[in-house]
Order: C-alpha cells, then structure tokens, then sequence
C-alpha cells in the first residue's frame, strides 16, 4: 500500500518537492565547489609568490635584491594568500552547511557529499601550507 509520504531519504520542506529539492542541493554543491576554486587558486598563488621571492632572496647578487623580496615579504605575501584561501574554502563549508540546513537536512545527510568531503580536506591542506610556511621562522 503506497503511503503519501514523500521520500524518506528526503526531509519535509514546505514548497519543495523532489527534483527542486535536487535541483537546490545540486546549486549548492556547485557554490561550494566555486569557493573551492577560489580558495585553491590564493593558496597555490601565495605558495607559489612565496617560493619565488625566496629564491630572489637567496639568489647570488642579494645586493641588489627588489623591494618585494625584503626580509619578510614573502612569507607575508604567502601567508596573507594562503590564510584568505584557506578561510574562503571555510566561508564556503559555512554557507554550505547554513543552505543545507535550510533545507532541512541532517548533517550526517549532507557530510559524506564528496564536495563536502573535498572542501574540507582541501582546507586542512591551506592550513598545512600556512604552517610550512611558518616553520621556516624557527
């Protein structure tokens, strides 16, 4: 006997029905994963602008080293990219998690999403850059 109940892996939104509410999760996995980008391109551009002004620093004619490459602009440089990376993927993993929420979904319904899974590693990651980074100080 068929019930009128709607799905039961489908919370009760009032006005939703199942495929918007497909298609919402779907925009909001698609948001995510911009925030994602966002956040890995400032972390490997402040890894990277790191790497290179250090190496101006080393370089053998340190004389002459350009205004960029002082004592702690590249680690300032890395770290400002890096931090506003790592905290653009969080900002995303918030909002993520508020729209989800919204929708009422449990967490255990939207934590195991792959692009869930996928921003948070990747945050961990900005963080471990940030902190190599630091390690260079001591």
């Amino acid at each position: 006997m068929p019930s009128d109940d709607p799905s039961p892996s489908l919370p009760v939104t009032p006005g939703l029905d199942d495929r918007a509410l497909r298609d919402t999760r779907a925009g909001d996995e698609r948001v995510l994963m911009d925030w994602v980008r966002t956040g890995i391109s400032m972390i490997s551009f402040g890894f990277s602008l790191y790497v290179i002004l250090t190496g101006f620093q080393n370089a053998p004619n340190a004389a002459h080293v350009h205004p960029l490459a002082q004592r702690f602009s590249p680690l300032n440089v890395g770290l400002f990219l890096c931090g506003a990376g790592t905290l653009s993927i969080l900002m995303g993993l918030g909002e993520y998690v508020s729209a989800m929420r919204q929708l009422g979904l449990h967490a255990m319904r939207y934590a195991w999403r792959p692009s869930f899974i996928i921003a948070a590693l990747l945050s961990l990651a900005g963080l471990f850059v940030s902190l190599s980074m630091l390690s260079t100080l001591f």
